[in-house]
């Protein structure tokens, strides 16, 4: 079997080179490779971009996954409320969505401009529609306005970094601070979300010295609010004997 690397460097997609077959008990399939991971444009995008925010920038690999299950398609517009320096915000705009980024620190804003600015030219993009504004999430329905957005990826702060596995009371504490942070989030995104709209977010999952993981529990309180959960995999899709993760959702 050939690596993506190999894929990539040996042309394979573009020469619609690589065959599979894919050999069932009743159905035989043939098919060929239309698109394969590209960590060298990942890293471009990572490590290559004008502004960066080491130790606490999202991977642009993590950015895209949660860009692909808001369904951030082409011509819907996102929003990410805690854009840092941009990068969930890079690979809507390459996906075809129309951006907005918000962020309360105003170097936050700087940044992801410059880095959006890279990515136009870089990338070509001539008709990409983005625009930042500075601005406090619990806000975030007044600066952009009721059922605007057709879906929201974004990180929010995690808490301080750690330099070593914290005790259970530290990491309740840490995740009891953050807490009106994302409730606060959930309460405004629900109300800049369209009908249908998706919101996908990363929350703190803080591994304690006694084993047992630390987390807020933003369920309760998104459905509490009125969002559904969505389970982007369902069990029709895997083969019977495959196991389905039970755990991944978003909302």
């Amino acid at each position: 079997q050939l690596s993506h690397i190999e894929v990539l460097k040996k042309n394979l997609v573009e020469n619609k080179a690589e065959i599979l077959f894919c050999v069932g008990r009743e159905q035989t399939f043939v098919a060929t490779t239309i698109a394969v991971h590209n960590p060298f444009e990942f890293q471009k995008r990572d490590v290559g971009k004008p502004v960066q925010r080491k130790i606490f920038a999202i991977p642009p690999r993590l950015a895209r996954i949660m860009v692909n299950l808001a369904v951030c398609t082409k011509g819907k517009v996102v929003l990410d409320p805690f854009c840092g320096v941009g990068t969930i915000l890079q690979e809507a705009l390459l996906a075809k969505s129309k951006a907005i980024g918000v962020d309360i620190n105003r170097w936050c804003v700087e940044a992801t401009m410059r880095n959006l600015e890279w990515l136009k030219d870089e990338y070509a993009l001539e008709n990409a529609e983005y625009r930042v504004l500075q601005g406090d999430v619990h806000k975030l329905s007044q600066k952009i306005g009721w059922e605007q957005v057709d879906c929201i990826a974004t990180e929010p702060d995690l808490g301080p970094a750690l330099r070593q596995i914290p005790t259970t009371s530290y990491a309740v504490r840490i995740a009891e601070k953050l807490e009106p942070l994302y409730y606060g989030l959930l309460e405004e995104a629900y109300k800049v979300l369209k009908s249908g709209g998706r919101l996908v977010l990363v929350s703190p999952y803080i591994k304690a010295r006694s084993g047992n993981p630390v987390t807020m529990g933003i369920e309760k309180k998104a459905v509490a609010i009125g969002f559904e959960r969505v389970y982007p995999f369902k069990r029709g899709f895997f083969a019977e004997d495959a196991a389905v993760p039970e755990n991944l959702i978003s909302m």
